[in-house]
């Protein structure tokens, strides 16, 4: 398929446009992601039943897997088919928020993104762009539904202040509810956006007690890269408190100097160069030991306090192989999400992405 073609044909030339100076390389990709996405939305991949031995059970909704995207790939609710025909664990949607909003434009480049291949890694500075959570719940009320779950990643709008802000939020949520999502994932961590969350627990009771309390679908909140570990059982009991029912490690990065030392020599320079000019999240490889940790003491929290209802840890950040699934299984982790990661391996094997990771990690599984 024609998407398969432009991400192996890119994965050929993009050592060589990562060595350009950063707005050049910028401009190229913040342009390349958004015609691979519009393609996939019009493509139907060969379908790929999943094993049923790799099914899982969260909430008592079956999911197709351990895998499925993070929040960030289908901003606009146009690929739940991609997912579906694939072999994803479930389908994420989103970040949406209230309003529509067009993402950051940065020295004239809108949504500036890079990726970092010898380092499996990549920055953006996408500032959330998306059609807004009235569009969104239209579509996602509209899927053609044969199994595979659907989450939906929601976050208070940047745009919005007092009242309104919280609003909107809650407002979208039920939206949500009533389109069909299974899982909403509350996104409490968005370095893109200028939104600092000083009132980070003021909105995690705000959506509890209006919304967590009296719905039936499961909300996830997905925290920083960022957060120190120390912070994790604080976040924790908070959720425990007002009925959230799982926590993701975790978001994108800003902690430069610590992810510069996980990036690869040749790449340092645009590295540098991106977040020193466009700032952005860190995410891919360099957030593979920070996600592992980070989900080994929110489990290991869990078990030593259990929460009034199920409560999962979910693992997003570096998220590559079936090896890095084995790895989310040994601390406990209930669900995996991929971007960065999707993307290296979509690069190389196309719509066979999930399947081949799958037939890794079956394969150490079973000792192979």
């Amino acid at each position: 398929m024609l998407s398969e073609l432009l991400a192996r044909i890119d994965a050929g030339v993009r050592p060589m446009v990562t060595g350009l100076p950063a707005d050049v390389a910028a401009r190229v990709y913040s342009r390349g992601r958004k015609v691979l996405l519009s393609r996939m939305a019009c493509e139907q991949p060969k379908r790929y039943s999943v094993p049923v031995a790799l099914e899982r059970a969260l909430w008592g909704i079956v999911h197709r897997g351990p895998l499925m995207w993070g929040a960030g790939v289908d901003k606009e609710g146009a690929l739940y088919h991609v997912s579906s025909r694939t072999g994803a664990a479930g389908h994420m949607v989103g970040t949406v928020t209230a309003n529509a909003r067009e993402g950051n434009v940065v020295e004239g480049i809108h949504a500036p993104f890079v990726p970092l291949p010898r380092s499996y890694a990549a920055v953006n500075n996408l500032g959330l762009p998306n059609p807004g959570d009235i569009i969104v719940s239209r579509r996602v009320s509209l899927f053609e539904r044969d199994g595979c779950p659907v989450w939906v990643s929601v976050m208070v709008s940047p745009d919005l202040r007092g009242a309104e802000r919280l609003e909107g939020l809650v407002d979208g949520m039920r939206m949500y509810e009533r389109a069909g999502a299974d899982v909403i994932e509350l996104n409490m961590s968005c370095p893109n956006t200028g939104e600092d969350f000083a009132d980070h627990d003021d909105v995690l009771k705000y959506v509890g007690e209006r919304f967590v309390r009296e719905s039936k679908v499961p909300v996830v909140v997905k925290e920083s890269a960022d957060l120190p570990q120390a912070g994790v059982p604080r976040v924790c009991d908070v959720l425990f408190e007002f009925g959230y029912a799982g926590i993701n490690g975790v978001n994108t990065s800003r902690a430069y100097r610590e992810c510069l030392e996980r990036v690869d020599e040749r790449e340092r320079e645009l590295f540098a160069g991106f977040t020193r000019r466009f700032k952005g999240g860190v995410s891919g490889r360099p957030l593979r030991e920070v996600s592992l940790a980070f989900c080994a003491r929110a489990r290991e929290y869990v078990k030593e306090g259990p929460p009034s209802r199920e409560f999962h840890v979910i693992r997003t950040g570096g998220i590559e192989s079936g090896a890095d699934l084995v790895e989310s299984d040994r601390v406990g982790v209930s669900m995996n999400q991929w971007v960065t990661g999707y993307w290296e391996r979509f690069s190389r094997e196309g719509y066979q992405a999930y399947k081949r990771v799958h037939g890794e990690y079956g394969g150490l599984k079973n000792g192979g």
